[in-house]
């Protein structure tokens, strides 16, 4: 339990503070119990955020798309993202057909689509029974889930929201997504 505590200038240092355990060679073949849209995602670090916490959550049970991996080797996605691309199954989706086509073959798997939206028939998170397997779609930051995707019910299953007393009514992208996250390992682990 921890390593020798040592004195280093007249404070005490347990050389095993923050070490985190170095996981073996990467699992991305596991079949993902949570699927999470960042396909929408334009600013870096809500993309880099998103890859970091449903990693730590998942591990190899965790897929999340993104437009274009392109962002994957911007030297800002990677300080945030703490090397977490390389543990989870990251996909290029972008929006559009693409996006669709992606959503329609999750849908065949058995996996319940859920945008996170705020709309007049969105189900506030604490009331929401996320299903064992589950998309999650995320939104923009700016404009939350395009037009397009809310007229497909064929898509979209179901729409959540976190519920929220503020002015603003409104989080960060990744902020929400980790929220969300969260809300589905306490419900599926």
């Amino acid at each position: 339990e921890g390593g020798d505590v040592s004195e280093e200038d007249g404070a005490l240092v347990d050389p095993t503070h923050q070490r985190r355990p170095t996981p073996g060679r990467p699992f991305k073949s596991a079949r993902p119990k949570i699927c999470v849209v960042g396909s929408f995602l334009d600013n870096l670090p809500n993309q880099a955020g998103l890859c970091r916490t449903t990693e730590a959550l998942f591990g190899p049970y965790a897929e999340v798309t993104l437009a274009s991996l392109k962002c994957t080797t911007e030297p800002a996605f990677l300080r945030m993202s703490m090397a977490s691309e390389r543990w989870l199954k990251l996909l290029e989706v972008p929006p559009g057909e693409r996006l669709a086509a992606y959503l329609t073959q999750k849908r065949l798997e058995g996996y319940r689509i859920v945008a996170l939206e705020q709309t007049d028939s969105s189900v506030p998170a604490q009331a929401y029974q996320f299903h064992s397997d589950t998309v999650l779609i995320i939104g923009n930051e700016q404009l939350g889930c395009p037009a397009w995707l809310l007229r497909r019910p064929e898509l979209v299953h179901d729409f959540v929201e976190l519920p929220l007393d503020g002015a603003s009514r409104s989080l960060n992208a990744h902020v929400t997504a980790s929220a969300m996250v969260w809300q589905f390992r306490l419900q599926t682990y």
